[in-house]
């Protein structure tokens, strides 16, 4: 359990890192995408989130949570180099919809590998330690501009590197500790 905590950690702090935040509708705004399709953009986003959560569900039970974690974070990854390069309403609206299906795979996933390796009922301790950390990097992230796009790219790399090590199943998870 406890490195499995210490993963999540670290998965947690490096896919938090989102650099350009602060400065995303300017960027896109930059890439000659309006306000409108934005909106549009962000609208089709959060309704396939929605409407992806019960199959990617079904799909995390059938192939493995591990699989799912790390072919949902190579998916991350690719959704940023596509954002950092993207010209156009139609790049950037490929990326949201990349990131779309990254949530609802995630959605969920990474909890239950926790729960199913938890020994010693410290779940809930991990819990409240990851919205902490999102909490600070949300605070920190306020104040950088420098190359946001490809460092936050740089980030999933690593977060992806992470989920690699995450063992494949719930029965994998119990025997480490």
């Amino acid at each position: 359990m406890k490195r499995n905590i210490y993963l999540m950690y670290i998965i947690a702090l490096l896919q938090g890192m989102i650099f350009y935040g602060p400065v995303a509708t300017l960027y896109r705004q930059v890439h000659d995408v309006s306000i409108f399709q934005i909106t549009l953009i962000e609208s089709i986003s959060l309704i396939l989130c929605i409407l992806l959560e019960l199959p990617w569900g079904i799909v995390a039970d059938k192939i493995g949570y591990r699989k799912t974690l790390v072919f949902c974070c190579w998916i991350y990854l690719i959704s940023k180099i596509v954002f950092w390069l993207a010209d156009g309403f139609i790049w950037f609206l490929a990326e949201r919809i990349m990131l779309s299906f990254v949530i609802a795979g995630f959605s969920g996933v990474d909890i239950s590998i926790l729960y199913l390796s938890d020994r010693e009922n410290k779940f809930n301790f991990w819990i409240s330690g990851r919205k902490g950390i999102k909490a600070g990097i949300f605070l920190w992230d306020r104040h950088l501009y420098f190359k946001p796009a490809f460092l936050s790219a740089g980030n999933e790399t690593n977060g992806g590197i992470a989920f690699c090590t995450v063992p494949a199943s719930g029965q994998d998870c119990r025997e480490d500790s």
